[in-house]
């Protein structure tokens, strides 16, 4: 299942609130073990019939992302594969449109705080994010290049640097 680190992130992200009533606490009990099922099912999907290395972090968003995002989706999932040495299954996987969509997918609806999954090509800047938008979950549209004029031009809820 997840790493220990991860587990207790996870943790931390879903039961956040200090004290609930017992019948709240089994909801959120089942939201976790839910949103860990989805994680390890995109784990073994990434993994069927491939050698790839993978890292999982959790992570708030940004606080300009914070602003566009649907209510208490707060965190980011990021998905970051492979080694240098193993370009062509990570190539694989993040050039499957229908599979990166289906996995952000069932973690964003099984996750209640994650409003994002970022998967990444380890060394590369290669990266494509998958959010909750008012249509569902889509790929983030590329956002213009920065600019030397504007070095730190805020991107909104929907878009992501592209390389």
């Amino acid at each position: 299942m997840l790493n220990p680190i991860a587990s207790l992130l996870l943790t931390t992200a879903i039961l956040s609130p200090v004290t609930l009533p017992p019948n709240q606490a089994d909801i959120l009990i089942s939201q976790r073990m839910s949103c860990e099922t989805a994680i390890f099912n995109m784990e073994s999907r990434i993994k069927d019939g491939r050698k790839i290395t993978l890292a999982f972090n959790f992570r708030q968003l940004s606080p300009e992302w914070q602003q566009g995002a649907p209510p208490q989706r707060i965190y980011q999932l990021l998905v970051i594969m492979g080694e240098l040495r193993q370009p062509q299954p990570v190539d694989a996987v993040m050039n499957s449109n229908q599979m990166l969509t289906a996995m952000a997918t069932q973690v964003i609806d099984s996750c209640p705080n994650i409003g994002a999954v970022t998967y990444s090509k380890k060394h590369t800047g290669d990266i494509r994010t998958f959010g909750l938008l008012t249509n569902g979950v889509r790929e983030f549209d590329c956002a213009a290049p920065l600019d030397r004029n504007n070095p730190r031009r805020i991107i909104p809820w929907g878009q992501q640097f592209c390389g």
